[in-house]
């Protein structure tokens, strides 16, 4: 960590972040393998249930022709290629740098450091980022399919009161359409029991990151070189976006899931029976969300409160950073 921060700032550059980033991949291998068995189980029930959904209500559905499935092939294939790019470099880095910081060859002293051992560790290094890498790929692909196709149910298909329908009239009578949702809850939270573990140390990772790098920006913009500001400006941007967009996400499926809720409601039923079974069933139904347990819930101002969270953080970190100095 000396040669992280030293005076002039010139150890910190692309090859720790991506070593670090490495390690988190790692960290979240190690997770995945946990808890594997529970989640291949979870994506055999979401690929049952959707091939149960499009076979049953929606006859002319083709994935292939719709703009869903396009965005689907694209989106995954930026994740696929923004991965392996990633996984190229890290390659690379471990096999022209065995001896970076944080690396396996670091702990081993130099005496000790023959080529068999550097070809050991490097092939170890190799195997490990291959595993995390790969690994990473299916299951953001997993999880990004998973609400990529979500999304248009809870939007649309289950929202009382539009013009128009992808699936058929029989989907929102009222026993069919209690068992759907009923379905779709219980999807729904088995995914979330898994994600969660995921999605509040993201939270918490994002979160640090970006203060750190704004802190480093504001309080040593003039002492780092120019491909070390442009690196950590990208970073802090990238990671900002991209958590934001999570949430956004998160915040617009609650406020979709109220608004259809309330449809529910307003909706004229056909007869009587109909209505109060209704009424019962919603006020029994919460909304589709992101969260795990109670402990953590995307709602409409997680965003909001992400950011003030990040300028408060930052404000916090240079007023420390300046009582040190």
């Amino acid at each position: 960590m000396n040669r992280l921060l030293n005076k002039d700032l010139n150890g910190f550059s692309l090859l720790y972040g991506l070593t670090i980033a490495s390690i988190v991949l790692l960290l979240g291998l190690t997770l995945f393998t946990v808890f594997n068995e529970s989640f291949l189980n979870c994506i055999n029930r979401v690929l049952y249930f959707f091939h149960y959904i499009h076979g049953e209500y929606m006859p002319s559905y083709d994935p292939n022709r719709e703009w869903l499935g396009i965005l689907i092939d694209i989106g995954g294939a930026l994740i696929l290629f923004v991965l392996f790019m990633m996984s190229i470099m890290t390659m690379g880095i471990f096999v022209a740098r065995p001896r970076l910081p944080l690396l396996i060859g670091s702990a081993i002293p130099s005496e000790f450091f023959s080529l068999p051992i550097q070809l050991v560790t490097t092939l170890l290094q190799l195997y490990l980022v291959y595993s995390a890498y790969s690994t990473t790929a299916f299951a953001i692909l997993v999880v990004y399919t998973y609400f990529v196709s979500l999304a248009p149910f809870v939007n649309k298909e289950l929202h009382f009161g539009r013009k128009s329908y992808r699936t058929l009239n029989t989907f929102r009578q009222p026993a069919e359409f209690v068992k759907i949702y009923r379905s779709f809850q219980i999807i729904n939270m088995h995914a979330m029991s898994i994600c969660g573990y995921f999605i509040i140390p993201q939270q918490i990772i994002f979160g640090h990151f970006i203060v750190f790098c704004n802190t480093m920006l504001i309080t040593n913009f003039h002492k780092m070189p120019m491909t070390t500001v442009i690196i950590l400006s990208m970073w802090s941007a990238v990671s900002t976006v991209y958590w934001s967009a999570v949430l956004a996400f998160g915040a617009h499926l609650y406020h979709r899931g109220e608004i259809m809720t309330n449809s529910w409601r307003r909706h004229t039923w056909e007869t009587q029976k109909y209505r109060k079974y209704m009424n019962k069933f919603r006020k029994s139904c919460k909304p589709i969300t992101l969260h795990f347990g109670r402990t953590f819930v995307i709602r409409r101002l997680s965003v909001l409160k992400f950011i003030k969270g990040l300028t408060v953080s930052t404000f916090r970190a240079l007023a420390v950073s300046m009582n040190t100095h």
